[in-house]
């Protein structure tokens, strides 16, 4: 029935009555859509294909990214990265992609690394620090938008190095959004080094939109360098609301607030005389240490 009718939102439908019975008997259609021209109709084969597929399907799903742009083609590289993360090799995840981008022209090359960004392993680290010494500046900037959708903080001195000497403003601006991203993710780096991250990145911020992103990825930092990176910045109108918020969240954690009674108290009392945020000021007040 999905393949004969031409109604596109019966076909829409019909491929998500599909994907929600996991008909594997499908996955030929779906690769069909993803391929075909109607953007709303390829859209749900490619959700259908990121649950379903296998890694063989990988280069079919690819025919379709090629017809993507915008937010579809971002759906659509996280549909493929779904059936890539589901191989059992964390090392090999990015393979199906890899044997498409070794055979691929210049602009497909281009096209396939935010892609093999978002999957992560170590030839798609090859193939990504190798762009970003590239001449060529499309090159380049594919290069920055893979590493910027890095999965971990494996790649933290590299969003550091773009932000600091990227060719171009908007290429550092988007590593220094991806190392704050990346660097308070739980587990890979000791939190000492999570805050020296995110201070380098408050020394490089020139607008208040990354400022605010780096005072809030603090808040994640359970140490009392932590509060005391945030509480300068309730001095500073434009980040005050923010950095208000910081440390209420670090105030969240009884024990921790507890083992430094002094300085919370009077970082929270001065939360207190700053935010306009009534219901703030009322949680910041409840979370005075004992």
């Amino acid at each position: 029935a999905m393949q004969t009718t031409e109604d596109s939102g019966r076909r829409r439908t019909l491929i998500d009555v599909l994907n929600n019975r996991r008909a594997l008997s499908a996955i030929p259609a779906f690769l069909a859509e993803v391929k075909g021209d109607d953007k709303s109709v390829r859209r749900n084969a490619m959700t259908a294909l990121g649950r379903l597929a296998g890694p063989d399907h990988v280069a079919d799903m690819i025919q379709g990214l090629w017809k993507t742009e915008g937010g579809d083609r971002d759906h659509a590289e996280r549909a493929i990265t779904g059936v890539c993360q589901r191989i059992a090799d964390g090392n090999d995840q990015a393979g199906p992609v890899m044997a498409v981008y070794v055979d691929s022209d210049d602009s497909q090359k281009n096209g396939l690394l935010p892609l093999l960004g978002r999957i992560g392993s170590p030839d798609a680290l090859k193939a990504i620090r190798t762009a970003l010494t590239d001449g060529d500046p499309n090159r380049y900037q594919a290069g920055v938008r893979g590493i910027a959708n890095w999965p971990d903080s494996t790649v933290a001195e590299d969003l550091l190095r773009i932000a600091e000497t990227g060719r171009g403003e908007a290429e550092r601006i988007t590593a220094l959004r991806a190392l704050a991203r990346v660097v308070v993710r739980r587990g890979e780096l000791r939190e000492k080094e999570q805050l020296e991250f995110l201070t380098r990145g408050m020394q490089l911020a020139i607008r208040k939109e990354e400022r605010k992103l780096i005072l809030d990825r603090a808040k994640a930092i359970r140490r009392i360098e932590a509060l005391q990176f945030v509480v300068p910045y309730l001095d500073q109108p434009e980040l005050a609301e923010q950095a208000c918020r910081s440390i209420v969240e670090l105030a969240r954690d009884t024990g921790f607030r507890n083992r430094h009674k002094e300085e919370f108290r009077a970082a929270i009392l001065k939360v207190t005389q700053t935010t306009k945020d009534r219901g703030l000021a009322a949680k910041a007040q409840s979370r005075l240490p004992e």
